[in-house]
């Protein structure tokens, strides 16, 4: 499987109301050192994030316009856009950065960001 699709698969999942959940499905996918700034500009580290996922209240995110950027064999760099919706109804655009590191056995993402898209 090329790199970019392996990517965006565990991209997505991140996204899905089954892995949003799911305590040990998020710790699979977070690195250990694991650092977000949500949109809100708050600085989340793996464990808070974990909390914040599994309790908050489920929306569907619709994910577009993947762009890789390899930054070393080991680490790669996703940016993309992402379209939050509740009840059919748009709650905000997001353009989103996250950092994917290879361990040698599998890939964890280590760093995410998301920022609010003007209008």
């Amino acid at each position: 499987m090329e790199i970019l699709e392996k990517l965006i698969k565990l991209e997505t999942k991140l996204h899905s109301h089954s892995v949003r959940g799911s305590k040990e499905k998020l710790e699979l996918l977070l690195a250990d050192d694991y650092i977000e700034i949500g949109v809100s500009g708050k600085l989340y580290d793996k464990k808070e994030t974990i909390i914040m996922l599994t309790t908050s209240e489920p929306h569907e995110i619709k994910a577009t316009d993947f762009y890789l950027s390899e930054l070393s064999a080991e680490m790669m760099q996703l940016i993309y856009r992402t379209e939050h919706r509740k009840n059919s109804q748009v709650i905000r655009n997001t353009i989103r950065s996250s950092l994917w590191k290879n361990n040698g056995i599998n890939w964890r993402i280590i760093f995410h960001q998301g920022t609010i898209e003007k209008q």
